[in-house]
């Protein structure tokens, strides 16, 4: 044997090897999940192992499948009997199938997946009535049939695309280039070419509405669904005769859009690929609707993660006003959200995000924690976000109950509709220095392709008392007067404290309190619990006498021990303001998997482990709202529609046309006219963009200047 063929045939030995122990191992697998499903329903299984452990859907079936086959098939199967294709593909095959497959391996001792795809083809065959049959034959030749009338269209519409290129190259001349002191006549032929199009769209028109409903149209809210429906509202248009002298060339009407291409571009969804032309759309800003927005915890994270609130609905006045007072330019809805839900929320349909932050876990309600996500599944039939985030504080327990979280997550998906993960996580990974499960739900819509980024997989920044806290209670440890016998004694005091929270066990917050009692725990923290004080002590304080003086708590240590700037106000009683602060969540768990949603939505990877690392909002801009920082050096400055620009030879007909020149000179060539009065309104466009930039950075300079009224 040649030594090319004994390598060959070593390597198939150690492939061989490989395929005998990736068997053994699915059948371990197989045995575990027998186990499980003793236990639990099989849905309820499925739906925490996709969700919790990360499993694909499909290999967890097959996984089921396998632990299901007799005794003697799985003792063949490490043997490469049947490969692990043809077994997944069996598993999600009628029953009828899986068991004449089992048949065929008795008798073959082996089924590959060319042997499982011919018997699942055989059993739909034989399952067909004579009449399912026929109309199944009938099927086909109507998708032949359909096939060749949607080519005809393309065909039609990639000339009427033609047409009206040449019409508004041609016929439609622009009044504004009409020389003074001449009467403005259109070319000979206009109304010829203008009728031509309308006969030509709407013999378009109807051969589309034969195929498309347009109810069922209606009722999607997809991107491409968007597309078509602008294509048809573009035909109807031209097939009504509103355009050019009766409309323009764009959708608004009045005034006419003479040099806009929206329509001819609009029908272009209907023509073959090579003549649709692919214009990258500009970026937007991610819309967020939050609903039981707290205090602001989770708002302040998405807002960082780079979501802008579409509205941030609270029931609670004291939450509410304190949303507007710390940050005015969210659009805060003081309500109810589950009276007239519909009415409230139909106006969002379509969001990125739909986030909530839930009283407790899926059906762990109480009179106190109502169980909300019944209302957050009618929420999803209202909105249809493109996104959701759920999250719930966990409590004390370990974990939810299994069977409730599994039965919500079979909802939350719907039908396949979204990909749903949960996961919980804690402060205390986050640099918080407590510790606290939150559970979170998070659902990504099926048509927008992507990988959610597992927030668990963050490299954990362990968080303690003095690094939260100390710059807190040192605050007055330097001052002006430290040469002072207060001074001193603050200073010496402020050490003390500062020692005592960095010996073993002393360096994490037993919890975020809710209610006020002293507890040994919290003492060893560093903190008297028995009374909610309103601010630390200072210099001159008497009670710093006694070395051994333990400071009331503050509603700032406990905000700023959930993750809140210290400036962050809390409008409302002591016992309103524990509520809201150990209510919340915090704002660097909600940016994490605020960014790990985004990442999906926007098709690019982010640095979730940076989140952990920077300042989650500006303090200074707490009590003022958003108000973007111009850069006039950098990209700020730059045309967001940038890449329209036409060449640099087109850019100096513009300009020469823009100057006074006829278009006949500068372009003599009319059929190249168009581009450059196209280039002629963009300059125009974006020389008005960059002066509204320069009068908003002079008048923000200015109000640094002056004081706020």
């Amino acid at each position: 044997m040649a030594r090319n063929d004994q390598q060959i045939t070593l390597a198939a030995a150690e492939l061989r090897e490989l395929e005998t122990d990736i068997a053994k191992l699915y059948l371990k697998a197989a045995n575990i999940i027998s186990g499980v499903t003793a236990r639990a329903s099989s849905i309820a299984v499925e739906s925490l192992l996709t969700s919790n452990a990360g499993i694909a859907l499909e290999d967890i079936r097959l996984v089921k499948y396998l632990s299901s086959l007799p005794d003697d098939i799985k003792e063949w199967l490490p043997n490469a009997t049947m490969s692990i294709e043809a077994a997944k593909l069996l598993s999600a095959a009628h029953p009828d199938v899986q068991n004449n497959a089992i048949q065929y391996l008795r008798h073959n001792k082996c089924l590959d997946i060319a042997d499982a795809q011919q018997l699942i083809g055989r059993h739909w065959q034989d399952s067909l009535e004579e009449k399912q049959r026929v109309e199944n034959d009938r099927s086909k030749l109507l998708e032949r049939l359909f096939a060749s009338r949607l080519a005809a269209i393309e065909n039609e519409v990639e000339e009427l695309q033609s047409a009206l290129s040449e019409f508004m190259d041609l016929m439609a001349a622009d009044p504004e280039d009409w020389p003074e002191g001449e009467v403005f006549q259109h070319s000979p032929y206009y109304n010829e070419s203008f009728d031509s199009i309308s006969a030509l769209a709407r013999r378009i028109l109807g051969a589309v509405n034969g195929i498309v409903d347009k109810d069922d149209l209606d009722a999607l809210e997809f991107d491409e669904a968007t597309k078509l429906r602008s294509a048809l509202a573009a035909l109807q248009r031209l097939a009504d005769g509103e355009f050019a002298h009766n409309g323009g060339f764009g959708f608004d009407v009045s005034p006419p859009q003479y040099l806009s291409n929206v329509l001819h571009d609009a029908i272009g969804y209907l023509a073959t690929a090579d003549a649709r032309p692919i214009a990258r759309a500009p970026r937007k800003q991610l819309k967020v609707l939050e609903l039981l927005a707290g205090a602001g915890g989770s708002a302040i994270g998405l807002m960082s993660a780079g979501f802008e609130h579409v509205a941030l609905v609270e029931k609670s006045g004291d939450r509410a006003d304190t949303l507007k007072k710390n940050w005015p330019s969210w659009h805060v809805v003081e309500a109810d959200v589950s009276e007239a839900l519909e009415n409230r929320l139909r106006r969002y349909r379509g969001v990125d995000l739909l986030a909530a932050g839930l009283p407790c876990a899926p059906g762990d309600g109480s009179e106190d924690n109502p169980d909300l996500f019944p209302m957050m599944f009618e929420a999803l039939d209202i909105i249809r976000p493109r996104s959701f985030m759920f999250q719930y504080d966990k409590g004390q327990r370990q974990t939810a109950d299994e069977r409730d979280l599994a039965g919500t997550i079979v909802r939350l998906q719907r039908d396949g509709e979204y990909r749903v993960r949960s996961f919980s996580l804690d402060p205390l990974n986050f640099g918080l220095p407590h510790s606290r499960d939150h559970g979170f739900i998070v659902g990504i819509r099926d048509d927008v392709l992507g990988v959610f980024p597992d927030p668990r997989a963050v490299e954990p920044v362990n968080g303690n008392i003095l690094q939260a806290i100390w710059p807190l209670v040192s605050r007055d440890r330097v001052a002006k007067l430290s040469n002072s016998e207060e001074q001193k004694k603050f200073n010496r005091w402020a050490d003390d404290w500062e020692q005592e929270r960095g010996k073993p066990g002393n360096n994490l917050f037993p919890t975020v309190l809710k209610k006020v009692a002293s507890t040994k725990a919290w003492l060893d923290a560093g903190f008297n619990t028995a009374e909610v004080a309103e601010c630390l002590p200072t210099v001159g304080d008497p009670r710093i006498e006694d070395g051994t003086f333990v400071p009331f708590i503050t509603t700032e240590v406990l905000a700023v021990a959930q993750g809140f700037p210290s400036a962050w106000k809390f409008l409302a009683e002591t016992h309103g303001v524990l509520s809201m602060i150990a209510d919340a969540l915090p704002p660097v768990m909600a940016k994490v998997v605020g960014l790990a949603i985004r990442s999906v939505l926007e098709g690019e990877l982010m640095d979730l482990g940076q989140a952990l690392t920077e300042q989650v909002i500006d303090p200074a801009r707490i009590g003022l709202g958003k108000k973007e920082m111009l850069n006039l050096n950098g990209a700020g400055r730059r045309w967001p529609l940038e890449h329209t620009k036409g060449s640099l030879d087109v850019q100096n007909q513009a300009y020469r046309l823009m100057s006074g020149e006829p278009i006949a000179i500068v372009e003599p060539n009319h059929k190249r006219r168009r581009r450059v009065r196209e280039e002629r309104e963009r300059i125009h466009a974006e020389t008005d963009y960059l002066m509204a930039l320069e009068r908003e950075a002079e008048e923000y300079e200015w109000s640094l200047l002056r004081p706020d009224e």
